[in-house]
C-alpha cells in the first residue's frame, strides 16, 4: 500500500509540475512583443484584414480561453497547425526528430562511455597523480564554454584531419546511414564531452565513498579484494544515486542540442525553434516548448519513482 501510495504522490507531483510549466510557457509566450496577425498580413495589410486574421485564429479571445483551447488540443494529441507556413506542428516534429533525438542518444553514449570509466577510475585511484590529472581536466572542460569546446573540435576533426563535416546534416537523411552518422558525429561530441566532465565528477565522488564505506571495509576484511569488494557491495548504491545525475544530464543535453543544432547548422527541433520565435510564430513556439517540458518531467518522473521503489530507504524519509 506505501507503494501505491508513493506512485500516487509522486504522479499528482507531476501533475502539479507539468500544469505549472504550461502557464509559465503560455504567459512567457503571450507576453512577447509583436502582433502575430500583422506580420501575418504584412506591411500592406489594412486594420480590417489584420482584424479578420486576428479572428480567424483566435487571437481577439481572452488569454484563459486561448489557454484551455491549446491545452485541450495538445493532450488530445493535437499540436495545431503553424501560423506562418499552415504546415502541421506535429509533422514538422516527426521530421526534425529523426535528427534531434539520435543527436541527443549519441551525445548521451558519449557521456557515458567517458564518464563512468574515468570517473570510476579517478575514485578509485584518487590521490594518484594520473587520477587528480583527470579530474582538474574534468573541472577544466566543465567550466569552458559549450562554443569553445566546439571550435576546437571543428578545428581539429574537420578542418584539419578533414574526416567528420563541419556543418549541416546529409541531404539524402537516414537513406545514408553513415553519412547521416558522420553529420551528427561532430555535435554529438561537443555535447558528449561537456556532459562528461560534469558527471565524470559526480561517478568519482559516488566511488570514492564507495571505496571508503563500511561494507567495501567489511567486505576486505573477509578476504575479497578491494576491486571485488567495490564492485560488489559499493557500486549497487553508488549506482542508485548516479541514476537521478544521468537523468537530469540528460534532460540538460536536450537543451544544449538547441544551442549545438544553430551552431552546426542542423535542421533539428532547436534550429526550429529559434526560427519560429524569430517569427513570432507563437502557438507552434508554444507546443514545442511544452513537448520538450513534457518529455523532461516524465524522465524525472520515472527516475524519482525508480529510485524510491529500489531502495526502501527513501520511501521510508518520505512517510517520515
Amino acid at each position: 500500500m506505501s507503494v501505491l501510495r508513493q506512485i500516487l504522490k509522486q504522479f499528482v507531483l507531476f501533475i502539479f509540475g507539468w500544469l505549472l510549466a504550461s502557464i509559465l510557457i503560455f504567459g512567457t509566450i503571450w507576453l512577447l512583443p509583436g502582433d502575430v496577425a500583422q506580420i501575418i498580413g504584412g506591411t500592406t495589410a489594412t486594420p480590417a484584414e489584420i482584424a479578420e486574421i486576428r479572428t480567424r485564429l483566435g487571437l481577439d479571445q481572452p488569454l484563459h480561453v486561448q489557454y484551455f483551447k491549446w491545452i485541450f488540443d495538445f493532450l488530445q494529441g493535437n499540436l495545431g497547425t503553424s501560423l506562418i507556413s499552415g504546415l502541421s506542428i506535429a509533422d514538422q516534429l516527426a521530421w526534425r526528430a529523426t535528427i534531434s533525438l539520435p543527436l541527443v542518444a549519441m551525445a548521451f553514449l558519449i557521456t557515458l562511455l567517458i564518464a563512468v570509466p574515468l570517473g570510476f577510475w579517478g575514485g578509485y585511484r584518487a590521490g594518484h597523480t594520473g587520477a587528480d590529472v583527470a579530474t582538474a581536466s574534468g573541472f577544466t572542460i566543465a567550466a569552458a564554454p559549450l562554443v569553445l569546446i566546439a571550435l576546437i573540435i571543428i578545428s581539429v576533426f574537420s578542418l584539419r584531419l578533414g574526416v567528420f563535416p563541419a556543418q549541416g546534416f546529409n541531404p539524402t537523411g537516414w537513406q545514408d546511414p553513415l553519412s547521416a552518422l558522420r553529420s551528427l558525429f561532430l555535435p554529438a561530441l561537443t555535447i558528449g564531452i561537456i556532459e562528461a566532465a560534469i558527471v565524470f565528477r559526480f561517478v568519482r565522488s559516488s566511488v570514492l565513498d564507495a571505496v571508503r564505506s563500511a561494507p567495501v571495509l567489511t567486505g576486505m576484511s573477509f578476504g575479497l579484494t578491494r576491486m571485488q569488494a567495490v564492485l560488489r557491495f559499493g557500486m549497487p548504491q553508488a549506482g542508485l544515486n548516479l541514476l537521478g545525475v544521468f537523468g537530469v544530464q540528460l534532460a540538460t543535453m536536450i537543451v544544449s542540442s538547441v544551442v549545438i543544432e544553430r551552431l552546426y547548422a542542423l535542421p533539428g527541433i532547436g534550429s526550429m525553434l529559434v526560427a519560429d520565435i524569430g517569427g513570432r510564430d507563437l502557438p507552434k513556439v508554444a507546443s514545442v516548448l511544452l513537448l520538450i517540458t513534457s518529455f523532461i518531467l516524465v524522465l524525472g518522473f520515472i527516475i524519482d519513482l525508480a529510485q524510491k521503489l529500489i531502495d526502501p530507504r527513501l520511501r521510508t524519509e518520505v512517510r517520515k
